[in-house]
This record gives structure tokens, sequence and C-alpha cells, in this order.
């Protein structure tokens, strides 16, 4: 056929399914009679240009671009995987300059239009971008981007626990074909552990403010009645690793170490407010202090830091540390 040239073309840039309709063939790329003699031929593994020794002497004779344009389409529709110094290559990374030193050989699990589909949707559905002829390196970047969500979803104490991830890791170890069915295989349940560990993520990274907040706060109830509780309770939340769970624990008790800390701020100020009033009396109705004159207390006053501090705002936690 005289079109080969665009069988090469098109698998290269990755429009697989139709490049044979150049050469006017609509079946299985797999049961063209090029396409099945070199599959055949490859088996275990061939060399490039051992396929193309093979096809283009006698008996075959075949010219150039069909036996590449074979190569490249197989490729593309993993029917083959190539290598090429040792570096796994898809169609569009494989020139007609490489083919000859590539190492090949067929694929023994063949993927069906479906379930490709369904790996697909998964990609999309975790935004992992994928091209057609890169599917696996698509799957391990979403094998990376779920153990990366698993290690979000917990952590430390008062964190659960990260997730297991040795299922993925195993997944992420496979190549072509035996990963993207692994994927298909297991979709349903990396589609829900997707979801629970992004929402634990969300969670985690939610909660993580107020629980520092209130880690910082209970340090200082020493000595204050409810003290001792509060930091009891706290403590069984890093303890029992509970700080996702439902309802959210932290927020009572920070309100509650809120309230007790904000008393004893208000309490200690009315002290020093009542010491402060008394002592400044004391000072005012002295014989000594009246005979400055106004602008020399003024001053002495301002330069010893002598006073009234404002009353507090407490409104808030933040505001109360």
């Amino acid at each position: 056929h005289a079109r080969w040239h665009l069988v090469l073309k098109r698998a290269r840039e990755g429009n697989a399914e139709d490049a044979l309709t150049a050469v006017d063939y609509k079946g299985d790329t797999e049961k063209h009679p090029v396409c099945r003699e070199v599959l055949t031929f490859v088996g275990p593994g061939k060399k490039g240009r051992e396929v193309r020794s093979r096809f283009e002497a006698p008996p075959y004779g075949w010219p150039r671009d069909a036996v590449d344009g074979a190569i490249l389409v197989l490729l593309a529709t993993d029917h083959l995987r190539a290598s090429v110094n040792g570096v796994p290559t898809p169609a569009r990374g494989l020139d007609q300059g490489k083919i000859s030193g590539a190492d090949l050989r067929a694929e023994t699990i063949v993927l069906t239009m479906p379930q490709r589909l369904a790996v697909r949707n998964l990609f999309t559905e975790a935004g992992v971008q994928w091209r057609s002829d890169e599917e696996p390196q698509a799957a391990r970047r979403l094998m990376d981007h779920m153990i990366d969500l698993a290690a979000r979803a917990g952590g430390d104490p008062p964190l659960p626990s990260p997730p297991d991830t040795a299922h993925l890791r195993e997944l992420r170890d496979l190549d072509g074909n035996a990963l993207i069915l692994g994927l298909y295989n297991e979709r349903d349940r990396l589609r829900s552990e997707m979801s629970e560990w992004e929402e634990r993520g969300r969670k985690a990274a939610a909660r993580r403010p107020a629980w520092d907040r209130l880690g910082r706060m209970v340090r200082h109830t020493d000595g204050l009645p409810e003290g001792a509780r509060l930091r009891e309770q706290t403590a069984a939340v890093e303890r029992d690793r509970t700080v996702l769970v439902e309802p959210d624990p932290v927020p009572p008790l920070l309100s509650e170490t809120t309230d007790l800390l904000r008393a004893a701020l208000n309490e200690a100020y009315e002290r020093y407010a009542e010491a402060f009033d008394a002592e400044m009396d004391k000072l005012e109705g002295s014989e000594p202090w009246q005979a400055l004159g106004e602008g020399k207390r003024a001053r002495i006053l301002d330069s010893t830091g002598l006073r009234r501090r404002p009353e507090p705002r407490l409104e808030s936690d933040a505001a109360v540390l």
C-alpha cells in the first residue's frame, strides 16, 4: 500500500485507533495481516533491526514504512512494548531513527477499549494528565498522587495513622498493560480511597490551626480550676488520635479553655487595677509628691511607666493568647 507513511505519522501523533484507516483497514489492529506477522515474530523479544531484516528481505520484501508503521501502531495500541537503552518508550518517542536499536516485546495482556476508558476516567477524576500512548506513565503518577493523599490523610498524633499504601506500591511496580489492568481491577477501591483520603486531608488541614491554639492555651491552665481536666482531655485526643472524629472534639475544649483563661485574666486585671488605684491614691496623697508640681509629676509617671494599663481585649481565643 502506498500510504504506510501516514500510518507512521498517525501512530506517532497518538491517533492509534484510526492509524490503519490510512491503508484502508478498519478492523482490530492485531488482526491486520502485516501487524499480525510482526506481532507473532516479535513474541517475547526482538530488536527493531531484527524485525526490519525479517520483513524487508525475501520472502516478504515489505517497504520499511510498512514494517515501521506496523511496529509503531502496535506500540501505540499497547500490543507491543518498546524500550531504548532500558528506558520504556512510547510510540510518540520512537522515531524511525531509534527503531533499529529499540528492544521490542509483545504484550501478554491485551486490554479492551471499555477497560481503557474506565482507567482513563479514573485519571480524569484524580486530575492526572494522560495521553493515549503514555497510560502506564499516567498510572504511576496516579499512584504517586494517591500515596501523597494518604500521607496527608494521617500523621503524627493527634492525627490518625496514615492509611496503608502497600497495594499502591505493588501496583506501581507493575509495567505496561499489567499496570493498567491492575488499575481497572482495583478501580472501585481506588476511587473510594481517593474520596476518603481527600476528605481526611482537607479535614486535617482545617482542624490543625485550632488544635495548635488549644495546645498553646492549655499549657497556661496550671493552677486554675478545671485546668487539670482540660489538660487531660486534650492529652486524650492526642493519645487516641481522635482529632478527625465527628463531632470535632477540639472546639468545645478550645472554648472551655478560652473561657477559663479569659476569666483568670479578667480577675487578674481587676486585682491589678485595684492595687494600682490604691497605691496611686497613696502616692497622690503624699506631700512630697504634691510638692513636685503637675508637670514634673506627669514626667515622672511617663518615664517610669506608672500609668494604668488599659483593660485587655479578650473577645477571641487569639486575643486571649
